[in-house]
This record gives structure tokens, sequence and C-alpha cells, in this order.
């Protein structure tokens, strides 16, 4: 499909290089004896939380462009083909001279419903498209590809490529122009849901800077979703194992959903330690949520695996910590980890309304951890 990447021979190269390093070790049974290549590469776009609160309390004229909605990620996107078959995808961002580093792989069903959807637009769509970019929507999940059109009297299209099946107002290989796209999100998110968290996270700063009163369950309104879960041994000592993984609780499928294939999901880990004092430990990483069982009869096994770059979690976090896994409206995802029965673990469990009682944590010290935390959600890049 056309696109104004214009990536050049030795840049594609050595992208294949570093995913095929990459497969070997995360998938040696899926590519052993199979002609693997990289096709077609998107630019990737995103509607962020102010873009669809923008959508969700309408217009006075709806705009025929998504450039004015939609943020650039600095992300490129890479199809991944295994002798024909769309088996993942890569994403890369900039490096020296000129190349790129790949920074996630996955394997995942959403790459075989974006060639379904690439076929699907050179068989039915009439012309060809000025630009075709990726465009997702953390906050529904959904990916779509984002048609440009950039005569000023033309129309942009959406067209669907992969949509969880409880979102009803998208079907997949839907071709929507920015009327009928803007319309299903108005449907698909209510529009009071980010406003509570604007207004919440207004309240709550108005009242941290008036040093008011904070109250039980304050910072819970800032996230669409949010569970809880005492850490293992297993999940985050070395010494016990090397897996990086956290084990999917059923307080972590209420964040995350359940899992078709590998789920990319970008996060934030936050170690808060002992005291609100204490300097927090901080840093972006992968992380990637799946079934383990999965392709079997035996009952679901969800996992939250966690790359070797979030060192964070294994050179601070120990057995019996408290982690909140929370998810914003934007789809962002927020580790929050504090040492096991500390202060600032009771300050979490009030902050997330958890628990109704504050044992010798002076209020003005709930205040700080809870200033650390929305600063944090702050700082999503």
């Amino acid at each position: 499909m056309p696109n104004e990447l214009n990536i050049s021979d030795s840049t594609k190269r050595n992208l294949a290089k570093q995913v095929g390093e990459q497969l070997s070790i995360l998938a040696p049974e899926i590519v052993k004896d199979k002609a693997v290549s990289l096709t077609d590469d998107f630019a990737v776009w995103t509607l962020r939380q102010k873009s669809l609160e923008q959508v969700a309390e309408g217009f006075d004229k709806v705009p025929t462009h998504l450039a004015g909605l939609a943020e650039q990620t600095n992300r490129w996107h890479h199809q991944i083909i295994a002798d024909g078959n769309p088996i993942a995808f890569a994403r890369s961002i900039p490096a020296t001279h000129g190349l790129r580093t790949v920074t996630d792989l996955v394997l995942s069903p959403i790459a075989k419903h974006i060639e379904e959807a690439i076929d699907w637009i050179e068989e039915t769509v009439e012309g060809e498209p000025e630009d075709a970019r990726l465009l997702p929507i953390p906050a529904f999940y959904l990916h779509t590809l984002w048609l440009v059109e950039k005569e000023r009297d033309g129309t942009d299209h959406v067209v669907i490529a992969d949509v969880p099946k409880q979102i009803k107002q998208f079907k997949q290989k839907s071709y929507l122009g920015t009327a009928q796209f803007f319309e299903s999100v108005r449907k698909t998110i209510p529009s009071r849901t980010p406003q509570i968290a604007r207004q919440a996270a207004d309240n709550i700063d108005e009242r941290l800077r008036e040093k008011k009163v904070i109250r039980i369950g304050d910072l819970s309104r800032r996230f669409a979703n949010f569970g809880f879960k005492r850490l293992s041994a297993h999940e985050v000592d070395p010494n016990t194992s090397r897996g990086h993984e956290f084990q999917g609780v059923s307080r972590l499928v209420s964040v995350l959903g359940t899992p078709t294939g590998h789920q990319l999901r970008r996060a934030k880990v936050v170690y808060l330690g002992a005291d609100p004092e204490d300097p927090a430990h901080s840093q972006f990483g992968s992380t990637t949520w799946y079934n383990a069982r999965e392709g079997t009869s035996r009952n679901a096994e969800y996992r939250l695996y966690y790359t070797a770059s979030l060192s964070v979690i294994q050179e601070h976090a120990e057995a019996g910590d408290f982690m909140v896994i929370a998810s914003d409206y934007d789809g962002n995802l927020f580790l929050f980890i504090a040492s096991g029965d500390s202060v600032v673990e009771q300050h979490l469990r009030w902050l997330f309304g958890d628990s109704i009682m504050l044992t010798g944590a002076p209020m003005h010290t709930v205040a700080r951890t809870a200033t650390r935390i929305i600063n944090a959600t702050r700082q999503t890049q």
C-alpha cells in the first residue's frame, strides 16, 4: 500500500536482520524452515484521550481530515510474513545513521487481521489513497488503517482492521468516512468517562495545592480500570526465576481483559518503596499479556510478561510487595509497587479505595504518595 515512509534498502535489511534474530529466540518452532520477510510498513499514529474527549463532546462541524486529532508516535509498524502467512508484527523507532531499532515484536492475530484489511482495501476500495497509516486507538484496543486524502475538499477514510468482540459499534473491514467513524467513536465510549477522569484529576490537584484532606478512593477515579496483586518470588526475584512474568490473577484480567494471542502493552513501572519520602524509581517498557495455555483444552492460565528492559522490577521489588496495576482512559498501563506491609502500601490501598483505615499514617504523607503517583501519570512518553 502507498505510504510516505520511503524506507531505504539498507534500513529494510537491518530491520529484517533484527526481526530474524528476535524471532529465532521468541518463536523458533514457528519460523523453522520457513521464508520469513517484512512486507507492508506503516507510520503509527494514534488517537489519545484528549482527542477522544473532543469526539465524545461533538463538533460544530465534523472534520473531514484526521490530521488535527491524530498524533504521531515516531514509531513504524512492520508486517511479518512466514511462507505467505502473516504471523507477527514489529514496531521500530529511529536509531543512528538513518537506521531504526526494533523495540517490539508481537505474535498476534492482529497481524493477520491487518493483512486481511490491506487485501480488502486493494480489492474493494476504488482509487489509491495518497498515504496509508496505522491508527490504533488504545482506549478501545482497536487497530485501524487510516487512508489519508490530502486534497482540501476530500475526506479521509478509516478501515477497521482489528476490534475486540465486546465492541459492537465497529465491524472488521468497515470502510468509514470521518463522519461515520466519529459517530461510532461517540457510541463506543460514554462522553462522561474521560470527563470524570479529568474532573477527578483537577479535583485532587486542587486539594493537594490547598493542602486539603485526601479522601479514600481519590485515585480510583483517575483510571478506567485497576486491580491489586501481592507479588511472589517467582515473579520478581531473578534468583528464583528468570521468567519475567506476573501471574494473571482475576483482578489483572479485570484490567487487561481476556487476551487473544499475545497482546502488547507499553507500561510504566513506578516503584514507590516503603516510605513516602523514598525516591520513586520509574521506567517505561513493554509488556505482553497472553494465555499460556491457549490452544489447549486446559483451563486458561494468564500471564503478564515484562521485558528485561524493565529492570526496576527485579532491582527493587521483592516477594510480598504490593502492586496496583492500572489502565487510564488513554490506554496507558501503570504498575505501582510498594514494599509489602509498609506505610506506602497503606497509602495505595486507601487512595484506590481498598481500605478504610490508615494505621499510623499521617494524612500529609498520604498526600505525598498521591502526588508521586499523579506526577507519574502525567509523564506517559
